[in-house]
C-alpha cells in the first residue's frame, strides 16, 4: 500500500465580505468548509463538482497561494501553514501546478527553453548548459523534440502547449502535481493523449496527481480515487471503480447520469435536479444538497450528515477478516479493521468463504447486473458461500447517505433476482453468531454435476438433544444467482424426533423451494433431486457430530 504524501483534515477556508460603506463584515462566504481526504505517493485523486463549489479554491490552499482559516495540510508529516520561508521555498518545489488554459499560462515573451528553465534555476545552482540538457530531456518526457526549446509559446498548438505546462510542472522534480482542468480547454481528439501522457508519466516517475475537472470520464480514467464536492463539501468519496459502478450520494448519481454514458446492458435511470446551486453565503441548514435532492426527507434539512465510511472494497484488497469476538462471534465491517489481527481457530476455519464473499460484494467489476444487490449470490456454492452466510443466521448492515439499517440476511433476499436493496444504499457489514456454539452443528455441501452445468449447494445449521431437533437453519444455493429459503423445510423438522422419514420430508420439503425454471445451466428436476439428498445428508452429518 502506498504512503500517504498529502493528507488535509477539516480544511476550510471563508473569504469575508465586507460592507461598501464602512468595510464592516457583515458575513463569510464558505468557499471550503471541512473537507478532508488523503492523496498517496505514486497515485491520482480526482476531485469533482460544478462549478463554483470551492475545487479551485482546495487547489490554491494547497499550493499555498491561499491560506486557510482552519484545518490542517500535512505534506510528508508537516504542516505546510507552519513552515518557514525557506521550507515553503522548498514545498513549492516540491508541489506544483498545471493550469486550465495552455494559451495564457505560458509567458508569449520567453523561448520554451526559458520558461522550462527558469524553474530549474530558481531552485537549483546549476550551470546553464546542464540546464539545456534538462529542458531537453523534458521536452523528450512529453513528446516533443528537444530543438522546440529555442520556439516560442504561440508556435505551437493547444495540446502541444499543455505538455509544455507539464514540462515545466516536471522541471523541479515535482512529487505532487495540481492538474485545474487540465484537458476541458482541448479539443476532445487531443484530451486522451494528454490523460495517456499523464499516466505514462506517473508510471514512469511515481509522482501524484490532484486532478480537477468537469470532465467525468477523464477523471474516471486516471484517478485511483475520486471525491466529489458540492457547495464547500465532500459529499463522496470512494475508489473510483466503485464510485463509477454504484454511487450512493443522489448528487454523484446525478453527476455520472448526466455525463457518462449508459452501461451497454443496463439503463441508466436519469435523475433530473431542479433550481440552482445555492449560495455559499448562506448556505442551507442540514444537508447542503437538500433543496435539489429528488431523494429529500424532512430529516435533511434539520442536520447536517457526517462522511461516514461505508465502503468495504479498498479494505478487502488487503484483508477480508476484521475482528472476532468469543460472545459476538465474527464481525466484518470498514469499523473494526485490523489488518495485522491474529486470526483465531474459528476465523481461520471459516476464512475462505467469508473472503470470497466479501471480494464479490465489493468488487464492481465482476457485479452481477441480473440483481439488485450486485453479486451477493453468485448461485455457484464452491465460490459463494451465500447459503453458508444464512444457514449461520448471518445479518447484515446496509448503508446509505441517509443512515444505517440492520436486517437478517434471510430477509435481504426477497425474491428470484430481486433484494431488499434501496436505492443508494450499499452493504457494509456482515454479523455471524459464532459457529461454534455449544450443541450446533454446521454443515456446508459444495457438490457439483457431473455435467458440470447445474450447481447445487446446500449449509445446514442443527441443534438437537435426545434425537428431537430442537432448532435448524437452511440456507440452499441453486444455479439462479439468488439464495432460496428453505423456511418450510425448517418448520418441518424442528421440534421433530430426527430419523430418517423426517429427514426425508425434510429433503422433499426443501426441493419444493427451489426454482423451477431452467436456466440453460441445469434442468429443474435434477436441482430438485441434488437439494433432496443434499439437505438428508447435511442434516444426518450434522448429527453425527453433535454425538
Amino acid at each position: 500500500m502506498s504512503e500517504p504524501l498529502l493528507e488535509v483534515r477539516d480544511l476550510k477556508k471563508h473569504f469575508p465580505l465586507a460592507s461598501l460603506l464602512f468595510g464592516k463584515v457583515r458575513g463569510w462566504v464558505k468557499a471550503v468548509d471541512g473537507i478532508s481526504f488523503t492523496i498517496n505517493a505514486g497515485e491520482t485523486l480526482g476531485l469533482v463538482g460544478e462549478s463554483g463549489c470551492g475545487k479551485t479554491t482546495t487547489s490554491k490552499l494547497i499550493l499555498a497561494a491561499e491560506e486557510p482559516t482552519a484545518g490542517v495540510i500535512e505534506f510528508e508529516g508537516r504542516n505546510i501553514v507552519d513552515l518557514t520561508d525557506k521550507d515553503l521555498m522548498n514545498y513549492r518545489r516540491k508541489v506544483q501546478v498545471v493550469f486550465q488554459d495552455p494559451y495564457s499560462s505560458l509567458s508569449p515573451r520567453m523561448r520554451i527553453g526559458e520558461i522550462i528553465g527558469e524553474p530549474i534555476r530558481t531552485h537549483e545552482r546549476v550551470s546553464q548548459g546542464e540546464i539545456r540538457t534538462r529542458v531537453g530531456e523534458l521536452l523528450e518526457l512529453v513528446g516533443l523534440r528537444p530543438d522546440m526549446a529555442r520556439l516560442f509559446p504561440h508556435e505551437f498548438s493547444g495540446g502541444q502547449r499543455q505538455r509544455l505546462a507539464i514540462a515545466r510542472a516536471l522541471s523541479t522534480n515535482a512529487k505532487l502535481i495540481v492538474l485545474d482542468e487540465p484537458v476541458s480547454a482541448l479539443d476532445v481528439s487531443i484530451r486522451a493523449h494528454i490523460i495517456g501522457l499523464l499516466e505514462e508519466i506517473q508510471a514512469r516517475l511515481g509522482v501524484s496527481y490532484l486532478f480537477i475537472a468537469h470532465d467525468l470520464a477523464a477523471i474516471a480514467h486516471i484517478s485511483q480515487q475520486i471525491a466529489v464536492m458540492y457547495l464547500g463539501k465532500l459529499v463522496e468519496v470512494a475508489d473510483s471503480l466503485e464510485l463509477c459502478a454504484k454511487p450512493l450520494h443522489p448528487y454523484t448519481m446525478a453527476l455520472f447520469a448526466a455525463s457518462l454514458p449508459s452501461h451497454p446492458d443496463e439503463e441508466m435511470k436519469e435523475i433530473v435536479l431542479s433550481g440552482e446551486v445555492p449560495s455559499a453565503l448562506n448556505p442551507p441548514s442540514g444537508c447542503r444538497f437538500h433543496p435539489r435532492c429528488p431523494f429529500v426527507m424532512p430529516r435533511c434539512s434539520e442536520r447536517e450528515p457526517d462522511l461516514v465510511e461505508v465502503s468495504l472494497l479498498p479494505k478487502l484488497r488487503y484483508v477480508a477478516i476484521i475482528t472476532f469476538n468469543e460472545h459476538d462471534g465474527l464481525l466484518i465491517g470498514a469499523g473494526a479493521w485490523h489488518r495485522d489481527i491474529e486470526l483465531s481457530p474459528i476465523v481461520k476455519r471459516y476464512y475462505p468463504f467469508l473472503h470470497e464473499t466479501f471480494r464479490k460484494v465489493a468488487q464492481p467489476r465482476i457485479r452481477n447486473m441480473g440483481t439488485i444487490s450486485g453479486n451477493l449470490a453468485g448461485g455457484d456454492p464452491l465460490t459463494d458461500p451465500g447459503a453458508s452466510l444464512i444457514a449461520l443466521d448471518a445479518e447484515i448492515t446496509l448503508a446509505s447517505s441517509h443512515g444505517q439499517r440492520s436486517t437478517p440476511l434471510e430477509e435481504f433476499f426477497v425474491d428470484y433476482y430481486q433484494t431488499a436493496l434501496n436505492p443508494g444504499e450499499l452493504l457494509t457489514e456482515i454479523r455471524i453468531p459464532s459457529p461454534e456454539r455449544p450443541g450446533w452443528s454446521h454443515i456446508k455441501f459444495t457438490p457439483r454435476s457431473i455435467e458440470d452445468f447445474a450447481t447445487v449447494g446446500v449449509a445446514l445449521t442443527l441443534r438437537a438433544r435426545d434425537g428431537v431437533c430442537e432448532d435448524v437453519r437452511i440456507g440452499l444455493n441453486s444455479v439462479a444467482p439468488i439464495i432460496v429459503h428453505a423456511k418450510q423445510a425448517e418448520r418441518a423438522l424442528r421440534g421433530k424426533a430426527i430419523n430418517d422419514a423426517a429427514l426425508r420430508n425434510m429433503g422433499e420439503v426443501a426441493a419444493t423451494e427451489v426454482d423451477p425454471m431452467d436456466d440453460n445451466r441445469g434442468s429443474a428436476d435434477y436441482k430438485r433431486e441434488m437439494v433432496k439428498v443434499l439437505v438428508r445428508r447435511a442434516a444426518q452429518e450434522a448429527l453425527e457430530r453433535l454425538a
